[in-house]
């Protein structure tokens, strides 16, 4: 069973004097690409993906640039999945990073850029690279109960929670439901 869900993502690129590409996938499938011209833009991103019951799913933001400039920045302002929103804050980021000008920081700027990396990122991200959200899809409550039953996610030891977005939208938690 496939299920075809609408998908709207709000979000706002900017790098000063270069273009830049941003791909989108999900489950290594390109659903949006688009090259954005040099300076500030806001895009709302929007698409259908026909998504499998009870499985585990991966959307990439893949976000590269010609040069690399100090003012730029990707933010996701919003992941909408048929209406249900995903955490933003559970974002995988593996930053494209220039060796030298790392190897030229202090311990207390490597300190403090890694926290601003893999710590207080949130929706926004400074450097180029890609960007991993992880979330499941099922019809119902059932599919749940089905994919855990299914699958032994060592991640089920560190009680992580995971992101579902379900057919049926009764079935989804009150704070992942969205107002639009």
């Amino acid at each position: 069973m496939k299920l075809d869900f609408l998908h709207k993502i709000p979000l706002e690129v900017n790098a000063s004097g270069v273009e830049t590409h941003l791909v989108i996938q999900i489950n290594a499938q390109t659903v949006f690409e688009k090259t954005y011209a040099p300076g500030p833009h806001t895009d709302i991103v929007q698409f259908s993906f026909a998504y499998d019951n009870s499985v585990k799913n991966k959307m990439e933001f893949v976000w590269t640039g010609k040069e690399e400039v100090a003012n730029k920045h990707l933010r996701i302002r919003n992941i909408e999945i048929n209406k249900q929103v995903l955490n933003l804050y559970n974002a995988e980021y593996f930053p494209n990073i220039n060796n030298d000008w790392w190897r030229s920081l202090s311990n207390e700027e490597i300190d403090h850029y890694e926290e601003v990396i893999y710590g207080k990122t949130g929706n926004t991200f400074g450097w180029y690279g890609s960007i991993n959200f992880y979330y499941c899809t099922g019809v119902d409550l059932r599919a749940r109960y089905e994919y855990n039953n299914l699958n032994n996610d060592i991640r089920k030891l560190l009680h992580e929670g995971k992101n579902w977005i379900f057919a049926n939208k009764d079935d989804a938690k009150i704070h992942h439901k969205s107002n639009s």
